[in-house]
């Protein structure tokens, strides 16, 4: 358990501003000397100096700029809202006396959105920041100090807020810059960028953040000595990674060696000395010492509520702490007060010292610590119950507070700004979905409206599932029909394409000089696309308004969406239980059983058995997973099954499962799944009835069908890819049939195949009129970095359109098809995101438009994809009925099945089709 200790960690780091006026007098030089070495009393005294000087000759400029030394001084110092309001006093100098130069602007805002950094406030840090970046764009010079300086606060408060790709960028160009300016590698500033993205770094690669506290812990001790406060904070944030990784012993030693550094600089109380102090008491947390914990924590908080008052997130952050060692020795109630406070000392302008109480969410400073602390009094209040008093009084508001923290995420997700950060938020909110679950089916077995807390079990379970992707395409929506001219959403296009082409040349890991010139353009991108959506937001509120309307389903709804004959399954894995969510139109039904030992090891199993044909190990495997994934009985009238799969069940199809063991163990005579049930995926209830909607009000402008098949492969071109792309000469015949199929029901068919299968070729298609889009060629996918997955066509050696249709790029295609079918390999696997599901190419095409969808899920072999496939479309036009689909899909696999040649699962299940 870690609290969230973003704000002092990387904002001291930062804070010192470029000390480089536009002029020197001796005064100045050494005010700035003593600046450096940490003397912040003593700079301020002849900083002023120089101050009266100026004034005196009413030279504003430096007048200006010497006063702006003055307030950083200041805020060092720990007296931020004095040193914040001595840079508002400049800031009203400069307007009064009409003093326009972009420069000193620049920098007069930058100080104040340092201020207002370090009292929590990123809202208005924001603000102030971008004005000074603006106001350096101006100069026309964009490798200064300066700008390196504001693009590091930039990165500061997109850290603080949790965009941490964004952060990232911002960081990574600050130290482009550093590095330019500072050949010899003796810039403290250049160090402040190292150790900033280590501080990135250290919520998810430890590696890279103590390799880059290191290099920024080598330039401070060399430039600076050995007892400066930049190495007292460097060594802080390697006791931090320390921390995290157990190891306490080292980082005990690290914080010993900091407390003394910060005794020797500051008397009394200060900001870095009072995190020294929180950052002690965390370790003695983790070592069980809570009694020492509590010393030094309250030691913290004492110094924080003298420096600050009651409402900061620091002060919130220690409270947190304090309450998990409160929670640790069993002190409930007083842990529960802690955490109170921890959540009222979060928020500007309220006021509870009752427990059973819930704040309104707004005017908080930092929603990630809010978002903790919510958490944690949820599980408190729960553990009071269990543990003590046994009254559904605390169990009911742990809920309550649940359902708080579930809407705080709804909240965090709207300033989210890129995809990386939304799904690194739903991992995180997992955690409260799980705890909801959990408790939502305890209480229906206490209490007599059990249904009540049955269907709330469901809504956690559903907000746990794709969030993240459900948003994507509500913004999508949004924007189609909330009156956005067409000539501004062509702009949003043409800025995405230009991200995804950035971000995909980055991640192919270019040469350094590449890499630095990519980073810097990336992030002007991304700056422009994120300025241009505030623009929508702002100027279009219909857009706003439909962007974020939360349109969860609700479980009554779903039930109307669902005809008599299917049934809705999902999963909720915890590590020790599996709920089973059965829902038709008139039953709905959660089981919770004991997950069994080795779970994972069963599902990677079953995968493996099929692929390298191993019949006993597959039979076994299939058993105890139809056992374990449905403990409940299907009902008799259901025909068709609508499976959400959870985490790695996304992995492996669900036909294969074995409802019964067999006296009969050929592949074509055993009990699979798909015998009796049409199968179909989704990745929530939620898309499933949105995509049912969609489906069934369909009026494509034809009834089309764009077949693209590459057939031979260029080795020579494709040697970058892990693996060789064999010829797929069976793909020829493939499309060729399904073009007779589509030619005999008189619709219309477009051909891509050999060497007119380019990617220049289909982007120059209408590809939104077609109702049917069929690839019939290889897929890559990259499980590390997704955006790498790609559909392989036909190169044309441009410098764009290199013949790999990659992920980002499907993302930004407009497709209005009813079916996209990906007859490739492995296409529908990807990246597992926890709360997310399958990060990869089926992903981008659902946000894309497609209505439903059939990818792969292994390596498949050309001539039974080849009949799979045309057996498919002959099912699905031929059809003397409605056939959906599944059931075409089922039908086609069923003929497989019952072929000697192909009856192996290898061979009949990779496919699987999302929707229906």
């Amino acid at each position: 358990m870690y609290i969230n200790s973003k704000i002092r960690l990387l904002l001291i780091a930062s804070l010192l501003l470029s000390l480089d006026g536009w002029s020197q007098d001796n005064s100045i030089k050494i005010a700035d000397k003593l600046f450096s070495e940490g003397k912040y009393a003593d700079a301020i005294l002849k900083y002023k100096e120089s101050s009266s000087t100026y004034q005196t000759q009413n030279q504003y400029i430096n007048y200006a700029f010497v006063n702006l030394k003055i307030a950083t001084s200041t805020i060092r110092l720990g007296r931020i809202n004095e040193g914040l309001e001595l840079s508002q006093n400049t800031l009203n100098y400069i307007e009064s006396n009409n003093i326009n130069d972009s420069r000193l602007l620049g920098k007069t805002y930058n100080v104040i959105g340092d201020g207002y950094l370090n009292l929590g406030r990123n809202d208005q840090a924001l603000e102030y920041l971008l004005k000074s970046l603006e106001q350096y764009q101006l100069t026309g010079d964009t490798n200064t100090p300066d700008m390196a300086k504001c693009y590091n606060d930039l990165g500061i408060v997109y850290w603080n807020n949790g965009n941490n790709n964004l952060a990232l960028q911002y960081h990574e160009n600050a130290l482009n810059i550093r590095s330019k300016l500072d050949e010899k590698n003796q810039s403290t500033e250049k160090a402040d960028s190292y150790n900033n993205i280590g501080l990135i770094y250290s919520d998810y690669d430890f590696t890279k953040a103590t390799d880059n506290f290191n290099k920024a812990l080598n330039i401070y001790k060399k430039v600076l000595g050995q007892n400066h406060p930049k190495v007292s904070l460097c060594l802080n944030n390697l006791a931090l990674v320390s921390d995290r990784q157990e190891n306490y012993i080292q980082a005990q030693q690290y914080l010993n060696e900091v407390l003394n550094i910060w005794n020797n600089i500051f008397d009394g109380d200060h900001p870095n000395k009072a995190f020294t102090y929180l950052s002690i008491g965390r370790v003695n947390y983790h070592e069980k010492e809570y009694d020492l914990a509590i010393y030094n924590l309250e030691k913290a908080l004492k110094s924080y509520l003298n420096l600050y008052g009651n409402k900061h997130p620091e002060v919130a952050n220690t409270y947190n702490q304090l309450g998990a060692v409160l929670l640790a020795q069993g002190n409930f109630e007083e842990a529960i007060d802690s955490y109170q406070k921890a959540i009222y000392a979060n928020l500007y302008d309220q006021e509870s010292t009752d427990i059973y109480s819930n704040p309104e969410l707004k005017n908080y400073y930092n929603a990630d610590i809010l978002l903790y602390s919510l958490q944690q009094k949820a599980k408190t209040l729960e553990s009071l119950h269990y543990n003590k008093t046994l009254k559904m009084r605390e169990l009911k508001y742990s809920l309550l507070t649940l359902e708080l923290a579930d809407q705080l995420v709804s909240r965090i997700r709207k300033i989210r700004l890129s995809e990386k950060d939304k799904l690194s938020l739903s991992e995180k909110a997992s955690e409260i979905y799980e705890a909801g679950v959990q408790m939502c089916f305890e209480m229906s077995e206490m209490s007599i409206n059990s249904k009540y807390y049955l269907e709330k079990a469901f809504d956690f379970a559903e907000r746990s599932k794709s969030s993240t992707l459900l948003s994507a395409i509500q913004d999508t929506n949004a924007k189609q029909f909330s009156g956005i001219p067409s000539e501004l959403l062509e702009k949003e296009t043409n800025l995405k394409n230009d991200i995804a082409f950035y971000e995909r040349k980055l991640a192919e890991n270019s040469g350094d000089n590449q890499e630095n010139m990519l980073r810097t353009k990336l992030l002007t991108l991304n700056g422009e696309y994120n300025n241009f959506i505030q623009e929508l937001e702002k100027n279009y509120p219909k857009y706003y308004n439909l962007k974020f309307n939360e349109n969860q389903i609700s479980l009554t709804n779903l039930q109307k969406a669902l005809d008599i004959q299917t049934a809705f399954v999902t999963h909720f894995i915890t590590e020790e239980r599996v709920y089973y969510f059965y829902c038709t139109r008139n039953k709905f039904k959660i089981y919770n059983t004991p997950k069994m030992e080795k779970f994972n090891n069963y599902v990677s199993g079953l995968r493996n058995a099929i692929k390298y044909d191993s019949r006993e190990h597959f039979i076994t495997a299939a058993t105890d997973l139809y056992t374990q994934l449905f403990p409940g009985k299907i009902s008799k009238d259901i025909k068709n099954l609508i499976i959400v799969p959870e985490g790695n069940l996304a992995t492996i199809p669900f036909e294969v499962l074995l409802q019964k063991e067999s006296e009969d163990n050929s592949f074509n005579n055993l009990p699979y799944l798909i015998k009796k049930y049409n199968i179909s995926y989704d990745n929530s209830a939620t898309l499933y009835a949105q995509r049912k909607k969609e489906i069934e009000a369909y009026q494509g402008e034809t009834e089309d069908i764009l077949l693209v098949a590459p057939i031979n492969f260029n080795q020579e071109y494709y040697a970058n890819t892990s693996s060789s792309l064999n010829d797929l000469p069976g793909s020829e015949n493939e499309i060729n049939e399904i073009k007779l199929l589509f030619k005999s029901k008189e619709h219309s068919t477009t051909v891509l195949s050999g060497g007119d299968a380019t990617e220049i070729n289909l982007k120059d298609q209408q590809l939104h009129k077609y109702k049917y889009l069929h690839f019939a060629t290889h897929g890559m996918v990259d499980e590390s970095k997704p955006e790498l997955s790609r559909i392989f066509l036909r190169p044309t050696y441009n410098d764009k359109e290199d013949g790999s249709l990659y992920s980002g790029e499907i993302y930004n295609i407009d497709i209005h098809a009813d079916l996209v079918c990906l007859s490739a390999c492995q296409t529908g696997l990807g990246k597992i995101s926890k709360g997310e599901g399958i990060i990869g190419l089926s992903r981008s095409l659902l946000y894309a438009g497609a209505e439903n969808l059939i990818v792969s899920l292994w390596t498949v072999s050309d001539n039974s994809t080849s009949q799979l496939m045309i057996d498919f479309y002959n099912n699905h036009l031929y059809s003397n009925t409605y056939n959906t689909f599944s059931s075409a899909l089922r039908k086609a696999k069923l003929k497989l099945i019952s072929d000697e040649q192909f009856s192996k699962p290898y061979y009949w299940a990779p496919f699987i089709l999302i929707g229906e």
